[in-house]
């Protein structure tokens, strides 16, 4: 069932090859994150063009459930989950074009993370006090969810899991 879903999204066409690498990254993504994210969330931890998520995805809604680009904190999620156990059985998944590599996909994940993190500035939540505890700012949460994008959030939380599941 799998496999003819993703022959209907990502047919063997020379147009669709040029997209099916960026669908690969997306998907192994998904299917490897710590976390859910939403498309555009997902866009900016990949380094990836606007919308690029939700267009690599629009063939994929009987196998995901991938939020409209009006629904901006609304994460993707896999319907099925025996998705992942799919995309990464080469027996399986006989695209081999699609067959996510978790070592190699848990390294680019470092990667991008550590690069989002490249982003990180002193005092991002603008607190002044830097000595405080944590515990005695009342309102932390809410600045850390105004002040730094869900990417940054994430890859902050899961570079070092990627790291350590990565191909070193």
């Amino acid at each position: 069932l799998y496999l003819e879903v993703l022959k209907t999204a990502f047919p063997n066409s020379s147009t669709a090859q040029l997209h099916l690498a960026e669908a690969k990254l997306i998907m192994g993504s998904i299917v490897l994150l710590r976390d859910q994210l939403s498309p555009s969330s997902l866009d900016a931890l990949l380094r990836l063009r606007q919308h690029a998520t939700s267009r690599s995805l629009r063939r994929l809604h009987s196998i995901l459930v991938v939020p409209s680009t009006k629904q901006l904190r609304q994460v993707i999620r896999i319907i099925h989950p025996s998705f992942p156990d799919f995309l990464v059985d080469p027996s399986r998944c006989t695209r081999p074009e699609l067959v996510i590599k978790p070592q190699e996909q848990h390294s680019l994940l470092a990667t991008f993370c550590l690069q989002a993190m490249a982003t990180l500035r002193r005092d991002m939540c603008g607190i002044e006090c830097t000595r405080l505890p944590n515990h005695e700012i009342s309102d932390l949460g809410s600045r850390i969810a105004l002040e730094i994008p869900p990417h940054i959030q994430y890859a902050c939380k899961y570079w070092s899991h990627h790291l350590c599941q990565a191909m070193i």
